[in-house]
């Protein structure tokens, strides 16, 4: 795993206004956090933690982020990090310190390997039910992604987690009965087609009334139904 040093500059934990001022030139505000050690705040070139953010692992980057010209790398990762819905730059991150050599939980996307039987064959869609797994391990053996095969898979099969082929050293966090992707049946154009039975606007659905017999007509010979608290005569 090569190396990624970022640089940083403290700053003080100011207001909102300050924040804005940090991003009008050009600086993304961060926060270091963790590890049993007191927070900073910082401020990041922005160009730098996007390269980390669009790399093959992503947010599962382990990185040093160096705080000042005297300051000593400290390890981390994007814990999360927030971007402008509008402009789409980033507007705030924040950095979590991890030790190497304690295990830690980080979300892994799922990557689906060739084309199901199903959908080949018999024209079937592939319902993936999960994009990423829960898993826990050292720092140093977080995948870039799980792959997971479904060539095999024909219409009513499916994949679980029981049959991710795992690293070495990685545990996933969720059932091994977990569905992960499964084949189901095409939809037939009659049941695109099958028209929606609809009550006409306007008109109403008159409820059955107690005591009508089948024609719709009153039955003389119905008992009215005795009202709770009402008395008898």
């Amino acid at each position: 795993m090569s190396e990624i040093i970022v640089n940083a500059v403290s700053r003080e934990q100011g207001s909102s206004n300050e924040a804005r001022r940090l991003r009008r030139a050009g600086k993304l505000p961060a926060v270091v956090y963790g590890g049993a050690k007191d927070s900073i705040a910082v401020t990041l070139e922005p160009r730098e933690l996007l390269k980390i953010l669009k790399s093959d692992s992503g947010q599962n980057t382990v990185f040093q982020v160096k705080i000042g010209d005297e300051g000593a790398a400290e390890t981390v990762m994007v814990f999360d990090y927030q971007v402008d819905p509008i402009r789409h730059h980033l507007t705030h991150a924040d950095l979590v310190r991890i030790s190497m050599d304690k295990a830690i939980e980080v979300s892994v996307q799922l990557v689906f390997s060739g084309e199901p039987l199903g959908v080949k064959i018999d024209g079937g869609v592939l319902d993936q039910a999960m994009r990423e797994v829960g898993v826990e391990c050292l720092p140093t053996d977080i995948p870039e992604s799980l792959e997971v095969d479904v060539s095999e898979l024909e219409i009513g099969d499916s994949v679980r987690v029981v049959d991710i082929k795992l690293p070495p050293n990685v545990k996933v966090l969720i059932d091994e009965d977990t569905t992960l992707a499964s084949v189901v049946p095409p939809v037939s154009e009659e049941d695109l087609e099958a028209p929606v039975e609809e009550v006409p606007f306007g008109e109403e659905v008159e409820p059955e009334l107690v005591g009508e017999d089948e024609e719709g007509e009153a039955d003389p010979d119905a008992k009215p139904e005795k009202e709770e608290g009402g008395d008898s005569e």
